[in-house]
C-alpha cells in the first residue's frame, strides 16, 4: 500500500490513506505545521524587513534627488539672476561713465565763467569802494567848505551886529555869538 505522509508516527495512520486519525500523529502534525508557519512567519518578517529597508533607501534616495534638482533649479535661477545683474550693472556703469564725461564736459565752461564772474566781482567791488571813498571825500571837502564858509558869515555878522553876548549851537559846531549893546 502506498502512504500519502511518510512521517507518521503510528502504522495505523500510516497505513490508512485518510488523514491522521490517532491523537499522537494529529500532534505531530500540528507541531509541525506550526514549526513551518513559525518558519514562513519569520521568512516573511524578515522579507518585510528587507522590503522596508529597500523602500527606506530608496526613500531616501529619492529624497536626494529631489533636494538636488531643487538645489539646481535654484543655483540656476541665482546663476540667471547673478547674469541679469552683471548685465545690468554693465549698462548702469556705462550709463554713469557717459553722465560723469557729459557732466565734466560741462563743469569746465562752468568753472571758466565761475572764474570771470569772481574777477568782474572783484572789479566791481574795487571800483565801488573806490566810487564810495571818492563820494566820502567829495562829501567831506563839501561840508569843510559849508563849515568855513558858514564860520566866515558868523563872524562878519558878529562885527555887523555887536550888541550883546548870545549863543547858539549849529548842527556840527558850537558858535557863541557876542553882540554888546
Amino acid at each position: 500500500m502506498a502512504s500519502r505522509r511518510g512521517s507518521s508516527s503510528c502504522a495505523l495512520c500510516e497505513g490508512s490513506n485518510l488523514p491522521s486519525c490517532c491523537a499522537s500523529c494529529v500532534n505531530a502534525r500540528l507541531v509541525e505545521y506550526h514549526t513551518r508557519l513559525r518558519m514562513m512567519r519569520s521568512l516573511r518578517d524578515s522579507l518585510h524587513g528587507r522590503i522596508a529597508a529597500r523602500l527606506e533607501a530608496k526613500r531616501k534616495t529619492d529624497e536626494q534627488r529631489i533636494w538636488r534638482t531643487s538645489k539646481e533649479q535654484d543655483i540656476m535661477e541665482l546663476r540667471n539672476r547673478l547674469t541679469e545683474l552683471k548685465r545690468k550693472t554693465a549698462v548702469d556703469k556705462t550709463e554713469v561713465e557717459q553722465a560723469s564725461s557729459d557732466l565734466k564736459a560741462k563743469i569746465v565752461p562752468l568753472n571758466l565763467a565761475l572764474a570771470t564772474l569772481k574777477k568782474r566781482r572783484a572789479d566791481a567791488v574795487a571800483m565801488h569802494t573806490n566810487a564810495m571813498k571818492v563820494a566820502q571825500m567829495n562829501l567831506m571837502a563839501t561840508t569843510s567848505d559849508c563849515m568855513k564858509m558858514q564860520s566866515k558869515s558868523v563872524k562878519q555878522l558878529c562885527r555887523l551886529f555887536p550888541m550883546r553876548r548870545v549863543s547858539f549851537y549849529m548842527h556840527i559846531y558850537s558858535c557863541e555869538v557876542v553882540i554888546q549893546g
